[in-house]
């Protein structure tokens, strides 16, 4: 109740309603359990060539931007510790290099600041597991 009274009181404070908004939509897209806002971990070119920075694919067609860019580009967002700060980049396809490791290990690796990295190589999926992940179940 509370907290339905506290989001009325900013839904009438115009430029206070579009940023909580906004923030409120966000944080519910990457927080919350609806959907996956991260499709994988990729290593990213960043900030220049030879060094290199994880990031998380968040959408493999930006559409307008894809088609007026040029490039085969996929949004990748690479995430500072806390999180929810980073950079959205947009990066050609052929320059990323997919990671085995989970979206969750990845961010445990950002937001420990490099201290807990998953063990590699992973032992070996069994075939039942394997299938089940691309069926998506």
């Amino acid at each position: 109740w509370l907290v339905r009274q506290w989001e009325r009181i900013l839904d009438r404070i115009p430029l206070v309603r579009s940023v909580y908004s906004s923030a409120k939509q966000v944080s519910e897209t990457i927080f919350g359990n609806k959907g996956q806002a991260f499709k994988n971990a990729v290593l990213v070119p960043f900030p220049h060539r030879g060094s290199w920075a994880v990031g998380l694919v968040t959408n493999t067609d930006p559409g307008e931007l894809r088609a007026k860019g040029g490039d085969d580009v996929v949004n990748v967002f690479i995430p500072n510790a806390p999180p929810t700060q980073g950079f959205n980049l947009l990066v050609p396809r052929g320059d990323l290099v997919e990671l085995e490791m989970s979206v969750d290990e990845a961010l445990k690796m950002v937001v420990s600041l490099g201290v807990i990295v998953p063990k590699w190589p992973t032992e070996p999926k069994p075939p039942e597991q394997v299938a089940a992940a691309a069926d998506g179940t």
